[in-house]
């Protein structure tokens, strides 16, 4: 197969995805426009008996927008944000220790408006959590492609604050693992 008919096939297998997720996407809202209208009447037992489709609406819509995050990082695949705009973003999140560890970083394989919402997860995780203890920046040694950002808070981070910094690091492609009040995140990265 050459070159031209692997783009097509790419193509179309990225269009049979956002197809997917559309249709996904437009099942869930008939069922939160349902729900919607039988609220609307006022009626407690109403509400307390749609609470859970409500909850499983929810949470299925979160999945379908994390899947298009996924295929809108493909679609864009070779989006990177320098060290210098890293750092700015950690900055302006409130973070200097990390804005000054991301300066002598490699370029991040990812959109730089992902790369701020995790500087804000993480500014928001801290602010609850009694601050940064310490934060630290090495490639990984078995996949130099991978930066690994570890931050130790101040206390123990809260489960949402844990859901919220693994949303923000799934929506730039990595993983975020977090234990005794330290987070790890591996964010793809220019091999040094």
């Amino acid at each position: 197969m050459d070159n031209a008919d692997s783009k097509v096939t790419t193509r179309r297998g990225l269009a049979r995805q956002a197809g997917r997720l559309a249709h996904e996407l437009r099942n869930i809202l008939t069922v939160l426009f349902g729900v919607t209208d039988e609220i609307q009447c006022d009626d407690a037992e109403v509400a307390v008996r749609n609470a859970p489709m409500l909850a499983t609406s929810v949470d299925k819509t979160e999945a379908v927008a994390h899947e298009l995050f996924a295929l809108r990082q493909i679609l864009r695949s070779g989006s990177e944000t320098n060290p210098a705009a890293a750092s700015q973003a950690a900055e302006a999140a409130g973070l200097p220790a990390l804005a000054d560890a991301l300066l002598d970083g490699p370029h991040l394989l990812c959109e730089p408006g992902l790369f701020e919402r995790l500087a804000l997860a993480l500014a928001m995780a801290a602010a609850r959590s009694g601050g940064l203890a310490s934060v630290s920046l090495a490639t990984a040694p078995e996949t130099p492609d991978t930066l690994v950002l570890q931050v130790r808070f101040a206390d123990d981070l809260s489960t949402s604050d844990q859901a919220l910094l693994g949303r923000a690091a799934s929506d730039l492609g990595s993983r975020s693992a977090h234990r005794d009040g330290t987070a790890e995140v591996q964010l793809p990265c220019l091999p040094a």
